[in-house]
């Protein structure tokens, strides 16, 4: 029985058992799946960001027709009326994707930078489980 209690400490003190110990008492593993979803939900708006930007650059028949092109080549035949329907209306609904896609990135970005604050908060916090009390904007 002394000899297992004896392996069990000594596996205790090696080095690996310490980081997996400090990993899971510092819960960071919550705090990367709160950054991660919150990088998630801004996707969104940097999607109608960019359907916005793409709109706004094929006003010129020309250019509509060469990116039409390009677009319906990669896609399988049966799905080009549907592709061609989607690119006209993301030509004439450029400026509303814009406007939502801005409001989006400012709503999304200031939960990322939220989520970031708070993990690092919680993770630096000292011992006793209490930070300085100050925001990362008052201690630069």
């Amino acid at each position: 029985m002394s000899r297992i209690r004896h392996l069990v400490e000594r596996a205790q003190s090696t080095v690996p058992f310490r980081v997996l110990a400090a990993y899971g008492e510092s819960r960071a593993s919550n705090y990367a799946a709160a950054l991660a979803f919150a990088a998630f939900l801004a996707m969104f708006p940097m999607m109608l960001g960019v359907l916005c930007i793409i709109g706004l650059a094929i006003r010129d028949p020309a250019t509509e027709a060469r990116f039409q092109n390009l677009i319906l080549q990669i896609f399988p035949g049966n799905a080009q009326p549907e592709l061609q329907s989607a690119i006209r209306g993301v030509r004439q609904s450029a400026g509303w994707f814009g406007l939502i896609s801005l409001a989006g990135l400012v709503w999304s970005a200031s939960g990322i930078f939220a989520a970031m604050e708070f993990a690092l908060t919680q993770s630096s916090a000292t011992s006793s489980g209490t930070c300085s009390g100050r925001s990362s904007w008052a201690s630069r």
